[in-house]
């Protein structure tokens, strides 16, 4: 028995009424969602607008922490200040004079990694020696920096040195300074454990001796407590421990012998505050 033709057509309609009332639905939360995203990115601009005057402001009262900051939104490729070259290395360079440690770390950086500019903007300058010196001074104030903002990604210095002399795609590579500037992370900051200090000097299985002695000297640098009942030295089997006594000694005695040019840091981590910078 077939329904009415009446009974047929409401039903077809009703069908594509329920239809256009789901394609509705999901076009109605898609232009939701996209005006929930479009709100966000106004509100994320405007706090980004409000923390850069906070900067500005704090930098002409002298603050060498909003010096810094700001100097480093001029620099950066999206910024609400718009990008200055000239502005913003010149506030970095008065933060520096003030020696003060992350204005030291970032152009540091700056200097060493020969940033990029915008068309219409002077090119920022590159200086690799006094790069590195920057970053070694600010590694001679602080073992750790925290920064306000992510324009610029600073944490360990002395991490950063080491890192530098030892990669091998580095124009920076050197050995002894690696070395050096790894087992001063240790003794001053107490940095890594058996783990790190393993897979710094052993990174593949092309291990010599050498190799086991120089990793054996560096967990004799180590704090007791960072070792651990699994310490890797028990699997350095062809380590010569009256070698590796010999090498960590030196080590320490070149540690000692560069604090004469970049002091033992005299702070573990520093943590900017606009406004309370010194």
């Amino acid at each position: 028995m077939h329904a009415p033709r009446n009974a047929r057509t409401r039903a077809g309609l009703l069908i594509i009424a329920l239809s256009l009332i789901g394609g509705t639905g999901c076009i109605t939360m898609a232009v939701v969602e996209s005006a929930k995203q479009a709100s966000a990115q106004r509100a994320a601009q405007e706090q980004h607008k409000a923390t850069v005057e906070s900067y500005r402001s704090a930098a002409a009262q002298g603050d060498v922490a909003g010096m810094t900051q700001l100097g480093l939104e001029y620099l950066a490729q999206t910024t609400a200040v718009g990008r200055d070259v000239a502005r913003g290395m010149a506030l970095l360079e008065q933060a520096v004079a003030r020696q003060y440690g992350p204005a030291e770390y970032a152009l540091g950086l700056i200097l060493l990694n020969h940033a990029r500019t915008s068309p219409g903007n002077p090119p920022v300058p590159t200086d690799p020696t006094r790069g590195m010196a920057l970053i070694k001074r600010a590694a001679s104030r602080a073992c750790e920096y925290r920064m306000v903002s992510s324009v610029v990604d600073l944490s360990d210095p002395a991490s950063t040195i080491q890192y530098l002399y030892r990669s091998n795609t580095s124009a920076y590579r050197d050995l002894a300074q690696a070395n050096l500037w790894f087992s001063r992370d240790i003794v001053h900051c107490q940095k890594g454990n058996a783990y790190s200090v393993r897979n710094v000097i052993l990174p593949n299985t092309q291990v010599t001796a050498q190799d086991q002695t120089e990793t054996l000297a560096w967990l004799q640098l180590l704090p007791a407590a960072a070792l651990g009942k699994d310490d890797v030295a028990k699997g350095l089997t062809l380590a010569d421990p009256a070698a590796a006594q010999r090498r960590a000694a030196q080590l320490r005695q070149a540690v000692a012998d560069s604090e004469r040019d970049y002091p033992a840091p005299s702070q573990k981590q520093f943590v900017v505050k606009i406004g309370q910078a010194s």
